[in-house]
């Protein structure tokens, strides 16, 4: 009877220490996950930085964007929110890029000529070439006696320049867009507007992209 019960004794103390075994163990794992976790979330939120600085870089220097939303949709697979800011983005866009601040003030500038003429001839009249020659003599008037006038062509492109140095392109966009309507200037100035309205909306996407970043790291860090 005494050998059984020391013997039971001893399973008894062997059950005790396997459970105190099993608890340190536990501990030690979840300690491990935390750490994993954490480098992880480091890791991750590194890396959408990351990404979200390639897509400006691309953005900035006016190159094509499909490489740098290509690798930020890959590090942002369960990210709805940047997911759906990279869908937003038009094929041409991810295709050729959008222009820069400076291409767009340097477009405009190559823009302006042919707006001053054509703006004073309605839309879908023939321009011949006295019609040409009127309106080309026309326009150098109004630069000359209308530049301070708010309503002038001049006033407007001065404005749209000022727009854009302040960051506002879709205003700038719509300025232009509505001094031009219904004149045989609209076509002229319909490719600059376009590239202005996507530059907007590359913008945009950008702040979303940036804010989400922010957003994660604050909420890593928090932990």
């Amino acid at each position: 009877d005494e050998l059984a019960e020391e013997a039971n004794k001893e399973r008894i103390d062997r059950a005790e220490q396997l459970d105190g075994l099993r608890l340190q163990v536990n501990a030690l794992e979840d300690v491990l996950s935390r750490r994993w976790q954490e480098r992880k979330g480091s890791v991750d939120t590194h890396n959408l930085a990351g990404a979200v600085m390639a897509v400006e870089a691309s953005m900035s220097s006016g190159k094509a964007l499909g490489p740098a939303v290509s690798a930020l949709a890959g590090q942002c697979e369960g990210d709805v929110l940047v997911h759906a800011a990279i869908d937003s983005l038009p094929p041409s866009v991810r295709e050729h890029g959008v222009m820069s601040k400076a291409q767009l003030l340097e477009s405009l500038e190559e823009v302006k000529p042919a707006a001053r003429e054509l703006v004073l001839i309605p839309s879908g009249s023939s321009a011949g070439p006295i019609t040409m020659v009127v309106a080309r003599v026309a326009a150098a008037l109004r630069v000359r006696e209308d530049a301070g006038s708010g309503g002038s062509i001049e006033s407007t492109l001065a404005r749209v320049q000022g727009l854009i140095a302040a960051d506002e392109v879709v205003a700038a966009a719509a300025e232009l867009e509505d001094a031009c309507k219904g004149t045989a200037a609209a076509p002229i100035v319909g490719e600059w507007v376009k590239a202005a309205r996507e530059r907007a909306l590359v913008d945009q996407t950008l702040s979303v992209l940036q804010a989400q970043a922010i957003t994660l790291t604050a909420a890593y860090t928090s932990q």
